[in-house]
């Protein structure tokens, strides 16, 4: 982390949005804070490596607007139906391996960038989920479970997919297990040149000292904390796709991955609340 201190800019603070990118393990989870006020946002605390306790107490120790997580809240319908006949029946439902594999939300990312997201339910990514599952559990106040429409204050996050949408480049910044000293260093660059870019569009409005944007461009962990913070902004302000009616009940069981409008980034204004305006 980073003390408040070290931010360039002080302002009154209207809002705060929480990105996480939640991994399987503490190691590989960040989170990136960023304060908004008039002049903008600042990103005032950078966490890694973080615990389930110490993402809940980061959560109660601010006034936060929106919460977003980069981890699936919930598994396909069909495929949570076809375990429990399974179990109970000794029977396989005729459902199709897509209807098991993917959510509703997953099929729309797909729609709109051309590219799936890992499967919850056949994928390694089914780790995370238990992890998410545990911490919207923990996160939950009053004895009410947590919307995982994102209609609350959490919501689903896919940054790689939010960059597209921005129309940014995000092929190449993620590190890979077992790759090349030549693949880390090509990836780091990548990174780097990912932040830079994303800094110099954003400059006017998004306050950060070059100490903390150098943490970005060594961690895709934290960048991808700082754009689900950013995607969290979105969503609060109307800037992001709205949930398809006809997806409405799956976004509540299965979760849903929220993504901003498709606009080149310099056009997303995070000052302008367009909450209410078609296409919100």
């Amino acid at each position: 982390m980073f003390p408040l201190s070290s931010c360039p800019t002080a302002m009154t603070t209207s809002a705060v949005t929480i990105g996480i990118d939640l991994a399987s393990q503490p190691k590989g989870t960040a989170a990136c804070v960023i304060e908004w006020g008039e002049g903008g946002g600042v990103v005032t605390e950078l966490h890694d490596e973080l615990t389930d306790a110490a993402i809940v107490a980061l959560v109660r120790s601010k006034p936060v607007s929106k919460i977003a997580i980069d981890a699936p809240f919930g598994w396909p319908i069909a495929f949570v139906e076809a375990m429990s006949i399974y179990a109970t029946s000794g029977r396989w439902p005729g459902a199709r391996e897509k209807e098991l594999e993917f959510r509703a939300t997953d099929r729309h990312v797909r729609a709109l960038i051309g590219r799936w997201p890992l499967s919850v339910s056949t994928n390694y990514l089914s780790y995370i989920a238990f992890r998410c599952a545990r911490l919207l559990t923990e996160l939950a106040s009053n004895g009410a479970a947590i919307d995982r429409t994102g209609a609350g204050s959490v919501l689903e996050v896919y940054p790689a997919a939010a960059l597209r949408q921005w129309g940014i480049d995000s092929r190449g910044y993620k590190r890979r297990a077992g790759a090349t000293e030549a693949a880390r260093l090509a990836r780091g660059e990548v990174l780097s040149a990912l932040v830079r870019q994303l800094r110099g569009v954003a400059a006017p409005w998004l306050h950060l000292s070059d100490a903390v944007g150098a943490r970005f461009e060594e961690s895709d962990d934290l960048f991808d904390a700082l754009i689900a913070a950013l995607v969290a902004r979105a969503l609060e302000i109307g800037q992001c796709l709205a949930i398809p009616s006809e997806h409405a009940a799956e976004a509540r069981a299965e979760g849903w991955i929220h993504l901003p409008l498709a606009e080149p980034f310099a056009s997303f204004d995070p000052l302008r609340d367009r909450t209410g305006l078609p296409g919100s």
